[in-house]
C-alpha cells in the first residue's frame, strides 16, 4: 500500500487560514472554503504584491536619505512599523489610506517621524479612520484653502467649510459632524471654537500641535 504523504504548505495556506479565523468560518468547511479559495485570495495576493512593491519603489526613491536600504533590515523600529502597516494595507482598498500607511514607512526609514510610541499611535488613527478623517482633517489644517473657500462665499463656520470643499456632503450633516467630534475626541483638531478669526476677518488653522504630527507623520516626502 503507497504511503500516505501530507501535501506541501504553499504560501497562499497561511493567508487562507487568516481570513476565515478573521470571518468566523475556521470550523466550516464546503462551498464557504471554496468560495475564499477562488475569489478571496487572488485579491488579498494582489494587494499584497501591490503594497510591498509601492513600498519598495518608494524607498529606492529615497536611497539618497535613508542610505544603505539593506541596513534597514538592521532596524528593528523599522520593522515594527513596517509589519504593522503592512497588515493594515492589505486589508484596505482605499487609496488615500494605502498611501497614508506607505508615507509613514518611508518617513520612519528616512528618520523623519516622531517618537515610537506615537507612530503607534498614529498608526491606529489610519487603521480605524475613514478617508473623510484624513480628508476633513488636512483640510483644516490648510489655513490658504479655508480661507480662499472663504473668499468664494463660504461662511466661517465648520460644516459651511466642509460643504464648500465637499460638495457631496452636502446632505450628510450627521456624517461629518461625527468625523469632526471623533477628530476632536482624538485631539488633532483643537476644542472650542477652532476656527477663530484674525483681525483681518481670515480664519486660522484648527489642528492641535497633536493634528500636525500625525499629518507630519502619514505626508508624502519630496
Amino acid at each position: 500500500m503507497e504511503s500516505m504523504k501530507p501535501p506541501k504548505k504553499n504560501k497562499k495556506d497561511g493567508i487562507h487560514t487568516i481570513v476565515k479565523a478573521a470571518l468566523g468560518l475556521a470550523p466550516m468547511g464546503g462551498p464557504l472554503s471554496k468560495l475564499l479559495n477562488y475569489f478571496v485570495l487572488p485579491s488579498l495576493d494582489k494587494r499584497r504584491e501591490k503594497w510591498f512593491e509601492d513600498v519598495a519603489t518608494k524607498l529606492k526613491e529615497h536611497e539618497e536619505r535613508i542610505g544603505k536600504l539593506e541596513d534597514l533590515g538592521k532596524n528593528e523600529g523599522f520593522i515594527d512599523i513596517y509589519l504593522r502597516a503592512s497588515r493594515i494595507a492589505i486589508s484596505t482598498s482605499e487609496k488615500e489610506k494605502l498611501e497614508a500607511l506607505r508615507n509613514a514607512v518611508i518617513n520612519v526609514a528616512i528618520n523623519k517621524s516622531p517618537k515610537y510610541l506615537q507612530q503607534e499611535i498614529f498608526l491606529g488613527f489610519v487603521n480605524s479612520f475613514t478617508v473623510w478623517h484624513l480628508k476633513i482633517l488636512a483640510l483644516f489644517q490648510n489655513q490658504v484653502k479655508l480661507n480662499s473657500l472663504i473668499k468664494k462665499g463660504a461662511s466661517p463656520h465648520v460644516g459651511e467649510l466642509i460643504k464648500a470643499e465637499y460638495p457631496e456632503l452636502e446632505y450628510q450633516q450627521e456624517f461629518y459632524t461625527f468625523i469632526w467630534n471623533d477628530l476632536n475626541s482624538k485631539r488633532l483638531l483643537s476644542s472650542g471654537d477652532p476656527l477663530g478669526q484674525t483681525m483681518s476677518g481670515m480664519v486660522v488653522k484648527a489642528t492641535t500641535q497633536f493634528g500636525e504630527l500625525f499629518l507630519e507623520f502619514i505626508k508624502e516626502q519630496k
